[in-house]
């Protein structure tokens, strides 16, 4: 069996949603040959998905133009799709070339529409698995924008020919599609190492432990609390330690473990933290993304099965902010979410590709 994997290159969650997929699937299937198409390196997907026989190079699953964390650059998106949807029958019919010269009998996507299209060209079955969608989330920024609804429409049409089209949890609704939803998360859900961390860091338990997690895209500043941490630990991102942040890279433990050992998280929604904070009870305080369409969901998500409180500026986030929502929050009760949706995604994918 070989699969056609195709990544979308928006940031590192969707592959960070895919990889425990590919990983499930290629424990049913130790024979599985994965043929990745994607804009991420090389080098991060070899390191995240087995059985990788080929990486095809390619930018035309871009997701948004970001400047930066928060915020969406619409003109220069539009631009981008205007595009690729001027060629879009021959990136499809190059696509689908592809897929038959790599001998691929079925495509998956996280999650782009020109893959979908091309399989169906190429007369093999095509499963889409992603929180979001590019059609909703393009529609919200640059619906509005002259040229716009032609480019949705293509979407749309693709989206629609999927064999089986699975929505995550916690997600976006995707009313226009016909999607298959699953019950739990995808997370990497690490172990509470608390005493650990301490001795490694040289401190007392009483400290207070602040991670600062904000994928590859890092806010213009550090939150306050980072220049006058008034006795908060912070630990996070390499290019923060000049200003006293612990790098969360140089220590002995894993990513994982980390944040299911300190007091509190400092981040943006995306799927990948909150899942991961919905399944180990950490705290987190939430930098909102705005008007990103998917947030509302994942938060109302996380509401249930977390502690977090929301903030419209990272600005707001001095010390004392910190330290007093740490205590407020600290009796809210809440029901900790058990992972294990690629389990049940590879079980489908099972069904619909090897059946």
């Amino acid at each position: 069996m070989r699969l056609l994997v195709d990544i979308t290159a928006h940031g590192w969650g969707h592959l960070s949603q895919s990889a425990p997929i590919m990983t499930t699937l290629h424990e049913y299937y130790p024979g599985i040959e994965l043929v990745v198409r994607s804009g991420l390196p090389s080098a991060l997907i070899g390191q995240r998905f087995p059985g990788i026989i080929k990486h095809h190079y390619s930018d035309a699953e871009f997701g948004l133009v970001m400047e930066g964390p928060f915020n969406v650059d619409r003109a220069a998106t539009l631009h981008r799709y205007e595009a690729i949807h001027a060629r879009l029958n021959r990136s499809i019919d190059d696509l689908a070339s592809v897929i038959a010269e790599e001998r691929c009998d079925a495509v998956f996507t996280n999650i782009g529409y020109i893959a979908i299209a091309a399989a169906e060209r190429a007369s093999v079955p095509s499963i889409a698995c992603s929180s979001l969608n590019w059609s909703d989330i393009f529609s919200t920024y640059c619906g509005h924008l002259p040229g716009a609804i032609p480019i949705i429409e293509g979407m749309d049409t693709a989206y629609s020919k999927a064999s089986l089209f699975i929505r995550l949890v916690p997600g976006m609704p995707m009313d226009k599609f016909m999607t298959h939803s699953i019950t739990r998360p995808i997370a990497n859900v690490g172990k509470n190492k608390r005493a650990l961390l301490v001795e490694v860091l040289g401190l007392k338990n009483a400290s207070t432990i602040v991670l600062c997690s904000f994928g590859g895209m890092l806010p213009p500043a550090p939150p306050p609390f980072v220049y006058n941490r008034d006795g908060l630990i912070v630990i996070g991102p390499q290019a923060w330690s000049e200003h006293g942040v612990i790098p969360v890279d140089d220590l002995p433990i894993p990513y994982a473990d980390v944040l299911a050992s300190v007091d509190a998280v400092v981040t943006k929604p995306g799927y990948g933290i909150v899942s991961e904070l919905g399944c180990t009870a950490t705290p987190a305080i939430m930098v909102s993304r705005g008007d990103w369409p998917e947030e509302p969901y994942l938060l109302h998500w996380l509401a249930r099965h977390g502690r977090y409180v929301s903030v419209k500026d990272i600005r707001m986030l001095s010390a004392t902010f910190v330290k007093d929502w740490l205590i407020e929050s600290s009796s809210r009760p809440i029901v900790v979410a058990q992972n294990g949706g690629e389990q049940e995604i590879a079980k489908q994918m099972s069904q619909c590709f090897f059946a």
